[in-house]
Order: structure tokens, then C-alpha cells, then sequence
């Protein structure tokens, strides 16, 4: 796709050529060909100046372009490993909560039948 594009333009400026204007009964005609009273306009094609600056400019903008994609790039991925990070901690409290509850419900219960166990052989004494 892009050959074809690239391929146009390249054909388009090799076709340019320097135009003629002409006044003929006050309006202005604009020739290929030299006429006897016209003059002759800038050509088409663009200056050596103008195409140095436009080339700095496209290379500028490709360079702003590739940053531009990088850090978009390293932002995702900065993104992706803090997610990633956020579900590992989220699994591990979810599990450590699980084990706390798990946890507590059994030392509570057995620290209640210790101490009534205990209570127990105190009356019976």
C-alpha cells in the first residue's frame, strides 16, 4: 500500500514542470508553453530549501511518533505487572483471611473447652 502511495508521489513531482502565465483580454492563462507576452511562474516543484525542512519536519515527527509509541508501550506494561501485583495480593489476603477465620474459630473453640475442661476438674476436686 504504502509502495503505491510512495510510487504516486514520486511520478507526480517527476511530471512537474514550470508553468507560464499569461494575460490574455485581463485574465490570467497559465500555460506549459512560453506566450509572446507572458511570464513565467515559479515551477511547481517545491524549492531545495522548502524540501529540506519539509524532510527535517517528517523525520521529527517520526521520532515524536516512535517515543510517543514507546511510552505508550512501557506505560501498558507498567500497568500490566501493577494488575498483576494487585490480583497476587489480593489472592494472599483472601487465603490469609480464610486461614485467620479457619484459624481462629478453632483456637478460640479449644481454649473455651481447655478452660471448661479445666473449670470441670477444679469442681470435681
Amino acid at each position: 500500500m504504502s509502495l503505491v502511495i510512495t510510487s504516486t508521489f514520486v511520478m507526480s513531482i517527476a511530471h512537474a514542470q514550470t508553468a507560464f502565465r499569461c494575460e490574455e483580454g485581463g485574465k490570467a492563462v497559465y500555460s506549459d508553453k512560453p506566450c509572446v507576452a507572458g511570464r513565467a511562474v515559479a515551477p511547481t516543484q517545491e524549492t531545495d530549501a522548502q524540501r529540506a525542512r519539509s524532510e527535517k519536519a517528517n523525520a521529527q515527527l517520526r521520532a515524536d511518533n516512535a517515543a510517543v509509541n514507546r511510552d505508550i508501550k512501557d506505560r501498558e506494561q507498567l500497568d500490566a505487572k501493577e494488575r498483576a501485583a494487585n490480583r497476587a495480593k489480593a489472592t494472599a489476603e483472601k487465603r490469609s483471611a480464610g486461614k485467620a477465620k479457619k484459624g481462629k474459630t478453632k483456637t478460640s473453640g479449644s481454649k473455651v473447652k481447655a478452660s471448661k475442661n479445666k473449670a470441670a476438674k477444679k469442681s470435681k476436686r
